[in-house]
């Protein structure tokens, strides 16, 4: 943010407590961290949060409210962090990042992956993270989307 003061970032903060996940709650404490007093000091310049209520575990695309529907409209990417929000959250109309660790059965079968890679992927823009194709086929994975989708293999798991 320092060296690009045009870009701007803007986190969706749940302010549900569910489970362990992140929560708007925790934001204050987070703040007063001495490793993040830089990124503190761009708050509403650079750093804008919008507080949002779900009740579900992680956010899911089309339970969305409003507010972050139209944030999501106008954001050139989109960074998605977390097995949960991969399995739940996948954004087409944007290019998208997805960070996470693999873990546990639905996250091995949409990440065509094992348990404990790492993951850190780049989607373009009309690209999900996994497909479930019509007429009993196999769901495509993230592996085999991201191959695909650059030529290339554009996912890292370690």
């Amino acid at each position: 943010m320092e060296r690009f003061p045009f870009f701007k970032a803007r986190l969706l903060a749940n302010t549900a407590q569910i489970s362990v996940n992140f929560s708007a709650q925790m934001l204050d404490m987070v703040w007063r961290a001495r490793v993040l007093r830089n990124l503190v000091s761009r708050f509403g310049s650079q750093l804008l949060v919008t507080r949002i209520f779900c009740p579900l575990i992680s956010f899911q695309s089309n339970y969305l409210p409003p507010n972050a529907k139209q944030i999501l409209e106008n954001a050139d990417a989109v960074y998605i962090k977390g097995a949960n929000f991969f399995e739940t959250c996948q954004i087409p109309e944007n290019p998208t990042f997805h960070a996470f660790v693999v873990y546990g059965p639905i996250s091995r079968f949409y990440s065509g992956l094992k348990d404990f890679d790492g993951v850190f992927a780049f989607l373009p823009a009309g690209t999900t993270g996994y497909r479930h194709p019509r007429g009993g086929q196999p769901v495509r994975t993230l592996l085999e989307i991201t191959r695909q989708a650059l030529d290339t293999p554009a996912l890292t798991a370690n």
